[in-house]
């Protein structure tokens, strides 16, 4: 990547995890605006860390976008010329995430009201697929229960 190229930008919709091979990344974010009267929402963004590689780390970002299917956190922007590798969204999650990609997407096919759908649609429905748990006898869902 190129010094001054944004790598990500906050609120975008998240797609890919970085680990930062080397250069200098700035973490800038903007912060909601709390002055009622501003007529702003968000506030400059403002530079919160940054990742230098050259002490001999390699840092990673990017991961709770797509950890919580959520808009980024932050922009993420190159101070420096440097290198990143990345990792698409559903190879982050099979890796990451306690349920494997394709034993959610086994698991989606054999539902019958999801056998018409197209693989394309089908791995769109697994990136929204978030896994949770249960204690015995709690409540799944309960009659009246708003969702």
């Amino acid at each position: 990547v190129k010094a001054g190229e944004v790598i990500i930008k906050q609120f975008d919709v998240g797609d890919k995890f970085y680990i930062i091979k080397s250069g200098k990344y700035t973490v800038d974010v903007a912060m909601p605006n709390t002055d009622e009267n501003a007529g702003r929402e968000y506030l400059d963004p403002e530079v919160v860390m940054e990742y230098d590689c050259s002490l001999g780390s390699h840092p990673s970002f990017g991961e709770l976008a797509l950890m919580y299917d959520n808009p980024r956190a932050a922009t993420v922007k190159a101070s420096t010329d440097g290198e990143l590798w990345s990792l698409e969204r559903n190879a982050f999650r099979s890796i990451c995430m306690k349920t494997p990609y394709h034993e959610i997407l086994r698991t989606i096919k054999k539902i019958d009201i999801f056998e018409t759908l197209s693989n394309s649609n089908l791995s769109r429905l697994v990136d929204k697929a978030s896994h949770i748990s249960f204690k015995p006898g709690e409540y799944v869902v309960s009659q009246g229960e708003d969702g």
